[in-house]
């Protein structure tokens, strides 16, 4: 960011880090759940119940993807923890 007179010029950011996020969060319901979730779905996690560090409130969240081994819709919830685990690995 440029700042000049208490004020941004110009600012950009680059969607690298938050990319990784995405495939780390998609990347663990794979393996933890056995389906299969899109780049939306996983973006909306991330929004919803992503952090960071350990909070005393674990907040859950409805999710909807592909059985990977049947190919049929499949339900199932996630928790803020799940969650915080998935992204150990892009947060170092």
């Amino acid at each position: 960011a440029v700042i000049s007179l208490n004020g941004v010029v110009y600012s950009s950011s680059v969607r690298i880090g938050g990319d990784r996020f995405d495939e780390a969060i998609i990347n663990y319901v794979r393996r933890n759940y056995g389906s299969l979730i899109g780049e939306a779905t996983a973006e909306r996690i991330k929004h919803g119940i992503g952090s960071a560090y350990l909070d005393d409130e674990v907040r859950e969240i409805e999710v909807r993807g592909r059985n990977l081994a049947e190919g049929v819709p499949r339900g199932f919830t996630l928790n803020s923890n799940e969650i915080l685990e998935a992204l150990q690995e892009p947060l170092t």
